[in-house]
């Protein structure tokens, strides 16, 4: 029975998070799924998980996924979403699930952000004729996250660090871009003035290093 009382005891998350990054208390949410409103499907495969580790992961990843209905559904302001549990996964979802929770988190971002989703760059080449190019967006859309960036994203604190993290990103794209033959090297727009080391690995740093040797070659030899 104290199992049972402890795989079913509530995580309690506090959504602390303003426009400024400052603190602003709102209602607790309950993540982790009570036992009492599992459904017979859920019932059954939480039966069949072999490990408490399991069976909390399960909890706690059907638990996010009502929530996130309820953001999709306009039962909940998408900006009072947790962040995913840490022992959240994927195989406990179905795909059409996914595509909720995936969904879900974007407006939370979105509305963590302000509503705006990309910048353009306001430092591209002037080309022939005076004429200038279309800049090419720096600023990562928060759609095109991968899981693993939205996860860095959502622990980050303050805008600043936020807009700083998807520029990074974002500019690392275009880079990849340059790289596969995409993007222009010409075309590649200056390094965002918040971007950071820090955002990016050390695999990546060598992606970006090339994609601005390539970009120099090419404005130095007159390609566009």
């Amino acid at each position: 029975m104290s199992n049972i009382k402890t795989l079913a005891a509530t995580i309690i998350v506090i959504v602390a998070l303003t426009e400024t990054g400052l603190a602003a208390a709102v209602t607790p949410l309950v993540i982790t799924l009570p036992i009492s409103a599992m459904t017979a499907t859920e019932r059954a495969t939480y039966q069949n998980l072999k490990t408490s580790v399991a069976r909390k992961s399960f909890l706690d990843t059907r638990g996010f996924l009502r929530l996130c209905q309820k953001v999709m559904s306009g039962k909940l302001p998408p900006k009072n979403l947790p962040i995913e549990p840490r022992d959240f996964k994927d195989r406990y979802i179905t795909a059409t699930e996914k595509k909720v929770v995936d969904g879900a988190i974007v407006e939370n971002v979105a509305a963590i952000l302000g509503g705006g989703e990309t910048t353009p760059n306001k430092s591209a080449p002037p080309i022939a004729g005076g004429a200038v190019t279309k800049a090419p967006v720096v600023t990562l859309p928060i759609s095109a996250m991968t899981a693993t960036e939205r996860a860095t994203y959502r622990n980050l604190k303050t805008s600043a660090a936020r807009k700083s993290f998807l520029d990074t990103r974002g500019y690392l794209r275009l880079c990849v871009e340059v790289k596969s033959g995409e993007l222009p090297a010409s075309d590649l727009p200056n390094e965002p003035h918040d971007f950071k080391k820090g955002y990016i690995t050390f695999k990546e740093n060598v992606i970006i290093d090339k994609a601005l040797a390539t970009h120099l070659s090419a404005m130095f030899n007159g390609i566009h």
